[in-house]
């Protein structure tokens, strides 16, 4: 579909509701000053930001005299934003703004609608699509730690090869791997990564410890 040839519009965005940030990131933009519109927009924030969080449509004549109007691309006069919904749940905004006062109107709004739909149907299919490769993906990497486990009798070696498997599957900062030894009540750090730098932890006394690893360990039970 190709929206210059339906409705009018200096500048436009597709947003994409990003759960772990809890806010909408802009996906693709078309119009001046690209490289400026690739952040995040927080949710009830903005025009896009409450078209989410109300899941309804909204045409602004003016962006003058709506105070939640957030300025971005320059000149902009009016705007429409619509909800990308995919079987009741709302996934995104789909975003245009004119240059125009008064730009947008009800025939505008129903064929936006439409494209929105087919663009929610089309994001939602990659976004299980990348659902699937990313478990497929987890599930051989934690084959390889079992059959990995297996066959290396080296600790230290072994330790670093799990190490670098679940770094694979989980994107975090800090990493540590704790090791109990309950005959001498003490917890080892074989591993531990911070910001992708190796450090050394001296061992802790179980009995001693009030730490978050020394819960675990105690009451036997993961941790969120």
């Amino acid at each position: 579909i190709n929206l210059k040839t339906l409705l009018p519009f200096t500048s436009g965005g597709i947003l994409i509701y990003n759960p772990s940030l809890n806010a909408l990131e802009v996906k693709a933009y078309l119009g001046p000053k690209l490289d400026e519109f690739k952040g995040t927009v927080e949710i009830g924030k903005g025009i896009t930001g409450n078209c989410f969080l109300q899941k309804k449509p909204i045409i602004v004549p003016d962006v003058r005299k709506d105070k939640r109007y957030l300025p971005g691309a320059p000149n902009i006069l009016s705007e429409i934003a619509v909800p990308l919904i995919f079987q009741n749940e709302v996934i995104g905004v789909l975003n245009l703004e004119s240059s125009k006062v008064n730009e947008y109107n009800e025939e505008h709004l129903r064929i936006l609608n439409y494209v929105a739909s087919h663009v929610a149907l089309a994001i939602r299919n990659a976004m299980l699509f990348e659902e699937v490769e990313r478990k497929a993906e987890e599930m051989r990497i934690l084959n390889e730690i079992s059959s990995t486990s297996i066959s290396i009798l080296d600790t230290r070696k072994l330790y670093r090869i799990i190490s670098k498997k679940i770094m694979e599957i989980f994107n975090v900062d800090t990493y540590y791997l704790a090791i109990c030894d309950h005959k001498k009540d003490t917890i080892y750090f074989p591993i531990f990564i911070d910001r992708g730098k190796p450090l050394k932890l001296k061992p802790l006394k179980i009995s001693q410890s009030s730490g978050l690893t020394s819960w675990i360990i105690k009451n036997k039970k993961p941790l969120m």
